[in-house]
């Protein structure tokens, strides 16, 4: 059993060097709860619900008692994301409804140039300079005029 263990540790300890120094580093709970300001408590039920997904599971990091999760970049911006909307006064249902969204608009969360809005109400996630999805509620697109075109076609016609 103890053999077990030294090997499966040594697996993740491996993993976990992989990452090291790029994209694809993991963390731990007790990271996310420091960037977040969550606690460790909040973020294990959320793991617990399925709202975020740990990539690795070793319960030879802990000793033999619950495993110690892993958590990969995307899914520490998930959970960095989440915090933030609730903060703003978002429900976990809400919270959940967004994360649907995220799966079903194949949103990338470690995608530049993105962004994430909110008016306290609903939340709209931009994908581009001149398209908008309403991600909490509707589900909708939208399309965006950017002002600064429209001054620009003023002043050719003036």
């Amino acid at each position: 059993m103890k053999s077990n263990r030294k090997n499966s540790l040594s697996v993740v300890r491996q993993r976990l060097n992989e990452t090291r120094g790029n994209k694809n580093k993991y963390y731990t709970i007790p990271e996310l709860a420091k960037l977040t300001g969550l606690t460790r408590r909040q973020i294990d039920y959320w793991a617990g619900i399925k709202l975020i997904s740990a990539s690795l599971k070793n319960s030879a990091v802990r000793g033999g008692g619950r495993p110690s999760s892993f958590f990969s970049t995307s899914e520490a911006l998930k959970v960095l994301i989440f915090s933030d909307v609730k903060k703003r006064g978002f429900s976990l249902t809400q919270i959940k409804q967004l994360n649907r969204n995220f799966v079903l608009n194949e949103v990338k969360l470690d995608q530049a140039g993105s962004y994430l809005l909110t008016d306290g109400v609903t939340i709209l996630y931009a994908k581009s300079d001149n398209e908008v999805i309403d991600i909490l509620k509707n589900n909708r697109q939208m399309l965006l005029v950017p002002i600064q075109d429209q001054i620009e076609r003023l002043k050719i016609v003036a």
